[in-house]
């Protein structure tokens, strides 16, 4: 069993994230670092846990909640978990 430092990252349309906003500034999240983190994904998958990936929680929607498709391009949880762990 592995162990991990847990953080939550929570909100409503701000985790939506917007990791390439403009056409001046096109550079996407970076690539996570091996092994640096993981996901626990409620709506799709919530039978493990998944290695971050950007866009962030894109698949989390629902029609019943949270339904923001195509609004999710990037975040700052790859950013964050880098440097978490160096």
């Amino acid at each position: 069993m592995n162990a991990y430092d847990f953080f939550l990252f929570a909100s409503q349309s701000n985790m939506a994230g917007r990791g390439i906003s403009c056409p001046q500034f096109p550079e996407a999240a970076p690539a996570l670092i091996s092994g640096a983190g993981v996901e626990f994904r409620a709506i799709s998958d919530p039978s493990a846990l998944f290695s971050v990936c950007e866009p962030f929680g894109s698949a989390e929607n629902t029609p019943d909640g949270i339904h923001e498709p195509g609004m999710k391009t990037g975040s700052l949880v790859t950013s964050f978990v880098n440097a978490y762990i160096l």
